[in-house]
């Protein structure tokens, strides 16, 4: 089946984890910790605290290490 827009959100939220650009991953962060997530996770049935813990852990790395981490959160994610 084919992601939800609200999955698709938070998804692209988690990848801008990872950009280059500093204010991209900065508002990419703020929009997990002010659980700007938490509503559209509700909607597609994803479990927004744990999203919001990883999310977190990931961005206390830098590098390839947070990008595997945020590639493996998504990967992670259940599929419909």
């Amino acid at each position: 089946m084919t992601k939800s827009l609200e999955e698709s959100i938070v998804i692209q939220a988690m990848r801008d984890l990872l950009d280059a650009n500093d204010n991209e991953r900065a508002g990419a962060l703020e929009f997990f910790l002010a659980d700007g997530h938490d509503h559209l996770c509700d909607i597609t049935g994803l479990n927004a605290k744990a999203i919001k813990k990883r999310v977190i852990e990931a961005a206390q790395h830098q590098g390839v290490r947070r990008e595997k981490l945020v590639k493996d959160l998504i990967r992670e994610l259940p599929r419909n």
